[in-house]
């Protein structure tokens, strides 16, 4: 069992490692701001799996505060220097929008005390006061930090691809948000932001729609590498073709690791409905798929349980429809774990009975359990992405597959 268990630890290093040969340091120190997107990348810094923009990073950010928040610029006065680069990964205009109920708005003006987005107050008039009061307060950041600054709109991007795949905003076929085209034709290259907006966003939407895992347009592992790629001075078209090979390089070593974890239990269908199953759906291409189910291990999100299939779940008990299974993959369990254990507002997300001391115990006693071998690792935190929606972060799916991988052998050979 020892072996099984550093065959893990070593494939999660090679993993985590080829992440961080794609993004190399783009300077010594510098600042990260943002929304959600930054807290998420900071998570993964903190716990090794994804590296700093910077040899010195500075994360500034918190899930929905606006780019007018008086907090955030504080942090970054007292963190910048001339010629220290910032940047800035833009939230969504509406954030904020609280700030509504006041009797008045001065646009350009830092306030304190509003974030996220009230929904009653989405209003055309709204909207309009909010987009201009965004744009102003990013000339306020161009005209504080000149060229140590650099701005990539993420929200405008991503949000526009969750429009298409719905089917809204669309006239004559084509991508019309007001704002949307306001940002591309106007004020992108007025608050110098580096651009994106494509003329015709649709024949890209494939592409496009891998950048996030969720409907908060979280980044998925081709999100942060475009992130980095544009931070560290490429082009946007320049930093996703070159996100999408990275990409490829890191499934394409998963799958090498598969391959060898396996032996001779191949070919296995994994399927299931799972947080961990909806971000496999959302993130890998075709290619991808094709090239993890030439290595043993065939991933069919949402597909109905057959007889002899790995089957994932979100489900703390298991239920009698998943009898049949070769093996039960508990990622619901082993993420509400990790999550319940980061703060007290979250206890409330734990297994009643599931004891990661237990779990080990029981795999360093030489069970195969799918959920022993991943508490085993030692590295939950790195696992679990930050938040209370239990995705798995980049490793998570991985570690995860590749946990799976070394069941399937057991079984086999349990079963010659």
């Amino acid at each position: 069992m020892t072996a099984r268990g550093t065959g893990l630890k070593s494939g999660f290093a090679r993993l985590a490692d080829r992440m961080a040969q794609a993004m190399p340091v783009a300077g010594p120190e510098g600042i990260v701001i943002g929304p959600s997107h930054v807290v998420r990348w900071r998570h993964a810094h903190r716990h090794g799996i994804l590296p700093g923009l910077f040899t010195t990073t500075h994360f500034v950010g918190e899930g929905g505060l606006p780019v007018w928040h008086r907090g955030s610029l504080d942090a970054v006065l007292q963190r910048h220097r001339p010629g220290l680069p910032i940047f800035f990964i833009l939230p969504d205009f509406r954030f904020g929008n609280s700030i509504r109920a006041q009797a008045a708005v001065s646009c350009g003006r830092f306030y304190a005390g509003h974030s996220l987005i009230r929904h009653e107050l989405i209003t055309p008039g709204n909207d309009a006061l909010m987009y201009r009061h965004h744009v102003e307060n990013l000339m306020t950041w161009r005209a504080m930090f000149g060229t140590d600054l650099r701005l990539f709109d993420w929200t405008s991007l991503a949000t526009a691809v969750v429009h298409l795949e719905e089917q809204r905003y669309l006239e004559q076929g084509q991508y019309a948000n007001p704002h949307y085209l306001q940002w591309r034709d106007v004020d992108c290259a007025r608050t110098g932001a580096v651009p994106h907006q494509m003329q015709n966003l649709q024949p890209q939407l494939p592409r496009l729609r891998r950048l996030f895992t969720d409907r908060s347009l979280h980044p998925s592992p081709l999100g942060f590498l475009l992130l980095h790629h544009i931070a560290a001075g490429n082009s946007f078209a320049n930093g996703l073709k070159r996100a999408e090979d990275d990409v490829s390089d890191w499934i394409a070593t998963l799958a090498d690791l598969v391959e060898g974890a396996i032996g001779k239990a191949a070919p296995v269908r994994v399927t299931g409905t799972s947080v961990w199953m909806d971000w496999v759906g959302r993130v890998l291409s075709q290619d991808h798929l094709d090239r993890l189910a030439a290595a043993g291990l065939r991933l069919e999100p949402g597909g109905k349980p057959g007889a002899g299939d790995v089957i994932v779940t979100d489900e703390i008990g298991v239920t009698s429809g998943l009898k049949r299974a070769s093996a039960v993959i508990r990622w619901g369990a082993f993420a509400r774990t990790v999550t319940a254990d980061r703060h007290k507002a979250n206890r409330h997300l734990a297994v009643e009975g599931l004891e990661p001391q237990a779990e080990i115990e029981r795999f360093q006693r030489g069970e195969g359990d799918w959920l022993s071998r991943m508490f085993a690792l030692r590295r939950e935190e790195a696992l679990v992405d930050a938040g209370g929606d239990l995705a798995p972060t980049y490793m998570g799916f991985g570690t995860a597959l590749l946990a799976i991988a070394l069941e399937m052998r057991l079984l086999a050979s349990a079963a010659a």
